[in-house]
């Protein structure tokens, strides 16, 4: 997966030369190193990661780490966007006012409170189907956020916390699958969507 780096402003996972580089935004009160796992994953299908390190890791008080991520490695030529559960939101929030710069969201258990519908931005949804813990109703509600071709996917068996590694959550369903597995599944979506 090459090597892992941590800068000051992530941890960055890959090659820096890869063509295509995805900013992570971490859930609420999540470390960034939780999702060391399937940041690894993403780079062993040629993807450069920076998991980026948040404020009081709080994603909303850091909407434009994508940026220094992206200023870091001038060598990715595509970029985009994934997040964790508020993480998500904040990203959807960034993308919003840099349209130019991202090609797309990857939305984990989680979904855009802006409006995207209008952009060309390629957006793809995955959500455990144990989760115990995202508001199904702004889930849905939020849905029309999203470009008509936005996908979203469910993770049989998948849950909340499954997409990183920092044990269980308070509320969360239980998986009959193992976060390894989970997020096996979701670097195979996302390298679906990115590839396509």
């Amino acid at each position: 997966a090459g090597e892992l780096v941590e800068t000051s402003g992530g941890i960055a996972v890959g090659d820096p030369c890869a063509k295509v580089g995805i900013s992570f935004y971490p859930g609420a009160k999540v470390e960034p190193a939780a999702y060391v796992p399937l940041a690894s994953k993403l780079a062993d299908e040629g993807y450069y990661c920076v998991i980026e390190k948040m404020p009081f890791n709080l994603a909303f008080f850091g909407i434009d780490a994508a940026s220094s991520a992206r200023a870091e490695a001038p060598g990715v030529q595509e970029w985009w966007l994934a997040g964790h559960s508020l993480g998500g939101v904040a990203a959807a929030q960034y993308a919003s006012s840099h349209e130019n710069d991202v090609r797309g969201v990857i939305f984990l258990a989680s979904y855009s409170a802006v409006d995207l519908s209008g952009t060309d931005m390629d957006c793809l949804t995955v959500y455990g189907e144990a989760d115990g813990v995202i508001n199904r109703a702004a889930l849905a509600d939020n849905a029309r956020n999203l470009p008509a071709s936005a996908r979203t996917v469910v993770i049989e068996g998948g849950n909340h916390a499954g997409f990183g590694d920092y044990g269980a959550q308070k509320g969360d369903g239980s998986p009959s699958l193992s976060a390894d597995e989970q997020q096996q599944r979701t670097a195979s979506l996302i390298s679906d969507l990115i590839g396509r």
